[in-house]
């Protein structure tokens, strides 16, 4: 169990890690972004993410994913 444990905090922290990296490109191009359910509910709850959860969960409306997709890429 606790192998299973440091598996998943490796795998957070590569989450916040990445998530990080999305909101400076977003910010960076002014793209509005907002977080999602697991997400949004570890954020209010648990000022971070659920312990139980392994993924992060982003949204953004499409005209906004079509520039990010475009122009994070560079």
């Amino acid at each position: 169990m606790e192998e299973k444990e440091s598996q998943l905090n490796k795998i957070k922290a590569i989450e916040i890690e990445m998530l990080k990296a999305i909101v400076s490109v977003c910010e960076t191009l002014s793209i509005k972004y907002y977080l999602l359910v697991g997400t949004l509910l570890g954020a209010v709850r648990h000022k971070g993410l659920i312990p139980w959860d392994d993924d992060v969960d982003i949204g953004m409306l499409r005209k906004d994913y079509e520039v990010f997709i475009r122009e994070a890429q560079a």
